[in-house]
């Protein structure tokens, strides 16, 4: 697994880029490289990441008080990326099986495929809310002829491919998933695209979305929903057990 880079953008949320490189530190293979990309966070979180030893910690330059920084730093960082593939990640996406990137990897190379990844922006854990999550799936399967709406919360790429068909992150006019763009390209260029339900990544991940937003008091809906998921996964024994586990920094 020493072929694939993994890209996280940050701003101010410790508790969630905590459990989160806690997470990849247990259960992904050895030999992946986790680069942690900080646009400008001014809180403990700062001071945790520069304690981390095993990971590559990257001042972006892109100041977070802007929605595009994002999208920016991802795409700079691209560029620097020297292995085949790569992953996007973000800073509140949590993995909790040691088998997330074999799967995200087998499933590439069955297309074989470009790119693959989330289409939907929360993946519950496994016996939280996964009602939503199935019913989403079945109704997603009903509208034929859609552009996949690949989501950049824990997606794979072909580093070559991306690079080759001029693919950039970026939203739409709707404030759009970043990941929808470089789909579409890809596609166009001749290559296909997987997008996988959350209820069958929720075997390996855990993602409610908003959390940077809510961190920092910028998200306008009504949090509760996002906070009562994040709150009834962390009693579960094994996220509780690598929220002790400092060992995991070292």
């Amino acid at each position: 697994m020493d072929e694939v880079t993994i890209l996280i953008p940050h701003f101010q949320t410790l508790d969630a880029i905590r459990l989160c490189l806690r997470a990849l530190r247990r259960y992904t293979p050895p030999g992946v490289r986790v680069r942690v990309l900080d646009n400008g966070s001014r809180d403990a979180s700062r001071a945790y990441l520069e304690s981390l030893t095993w990971i590559e910690l990257v001042d972006t330059g892109c100041a977070n008080e802007t929605w595009q920084s994002h999208f920016e730093c991802l795409n700079a960082q691209v560029e620097r990326v020297a292995t085949p593939w790569f992953v996007v990640m973000h800073s509140d996406l949590h993995v909790h099986h040691a088998g997330w990137l074999p799967f995200l990897r087998a499933k590439l190379a069955l297309g074989p495929y470009a790119a693959v990844g989330p289409r939907h922006q929360s993946i519950p854990a496994p016996g939280l809310w996964m009602l939503p999550a199935r019913l989403g799936a079945f109704f997603e399967r009903t509208l034929a002829g859609r552009s996949p709406r690949l989501r950049s919360i824990c997606t794979l790429f072909d580093a070559g491919a991306f690079r080759a068909a001029g693919c950039r992150f970026t939203t739409g006019a709707r404030h759009q998933d970043i990941a929808f763009a470089p789909a579409r390209r890809l596609i166009a260029a001749g290559h296909k695209v997987l997008t996988l339900p959350a209820c069958t990544l929720s075997r390996y991940m855990f993602h409610t979305s908003a959390t940077t937003r809510i961190a920092n008091r910028t998200y306008r809906k009504n949090p509760a929903r996002h906070l009562a998921l994040r709150a009834a996964y962390c009693r579960r024994p094994d996220v509780r057990a690598i929220l002790a586990d400092e060992a995991l920094d070292a």
